[in-house]
């Protein structure tokens, strides 16, 4: 099955929106199911500075993929989602609160991206009274967010204010993790139910926040022709600068982050009465 939605929003720009879904059985104990959405997002702000219209429009697609296998007593899911959202230029704030959406004072473009997978993988196997199961999963991100802080630094810039000059703020934010739990537990025949496992977490993340005029970063950093000259890098980089760009803009911080999780657990349970449960359990990393 399938749908589709129009939206238009009074003043703002025209947005369309489908998305199909289907599930698909092969057989006794194999079936997929696929969800796809294709979405536009209204632009309702205009940028009197650059005289264009709508320019917040945006847009952004999630894809879920999933296959469910159950031959005999082995279960295995397979599951895959992925979204993505970008524009490019959010801008969001206007000069009156009351309207009409619109502003002079945004000097630079507002581009930003959002990109998030997740991928997992379940296996369990039914033995008579008892149930293993292991559980994977691997999740990234990677966003960058734009925006400008002329404003925030100088007030309203005048007209004709140079792009070269004006103060940008770069957000970057990656990150990635890779999980896995393998448990043994009771199937919950009786009174008494019991679990024990064991979890490992690994995760990597990158932020940095970067606030610079265009002009210096054309100059001196990343792929500029200062910033890339082989010597000064090697010369920089003894020092831990990690560019000229780097050391001349306003603010550059990097955060990068590296931590792991090992766990064992358990957890008990008994039926004392009807509605009446006696549980313990305990984690160990």
């Amino acid at each position: 099955r399938g749908f589709t939605q129009l939206a238009q929003p009074k003043g703002g720009s025209t947005a369309f929106t489908y998305g199909v879904a289907g599930n698909a059985p092969i057989g006794d104990d194999l079936a997929i199911r696929l969800n796809y959405v294709s979405r536009e997002y209204s632009g309702t702000v205009d940028d009197l500075r650059h005289d264009k219209k709508n320019v917040d429009r945006s847009d952004g697609d999630g894809l879920r993929a999933q296959l469910l296998w159950q031959p005999g007593a082995w279960k295995l899911k397979l599951t895959h989602l992925a979204q993505d959202f970008s524009g490019d230029n959010l801008l969001q704030a206007v000069d009156s609160p009351r309207g009409p959406r619109e502003t002079d004072r945004a000097v630079l473009a507002m581009p930003s991206k959002n990109e998030f997978a997740l991928d997992s993988l379940e296996v369990s196997y039914d033995f008579d009274s008892v149930r293993l199961i292991s559980l994977t999963s691997h999740v990234s991100r990677d966003a960058v967010f734009t925006s400008d802080a002329t404003t925030s630094l100088i007030g309203t810039p005048p007209p004709g204010y140079p792009e070269t000059a004006a103060v940008l703020s770069k957000v970057t934010n990656n990150s990635k993790s890779t999980s896995q739990e393998i448990r043994l537990q009771s199937t919950g025949g009786g009174d008494f139910n019991w679990l024990v496992g064991a979890y490992f977490f690994d995760y990597d993340g990158y932020f940095n926040i970067l606030i610079d005029t265009p002009l210096n970063q054309s100059l001196l950093g990343p792929g500029s022709l200062l910033g890339s000259n082989p010597l000064l890098g090697a010369l920089f980089g003894a020092l831990g600068v990690p560019n000229l760009g780097s050391l001349t803009s306003l603010l550059d911080g990097t955060s990068d982050a590296k931590s792991q999780e090992r766990a064992l657990f358990a957890d008990v349970s008994y039926d004392l009465l009807d509605g009446l449960t006696l549980s313990a359990g305990g984690r160990f990393y």
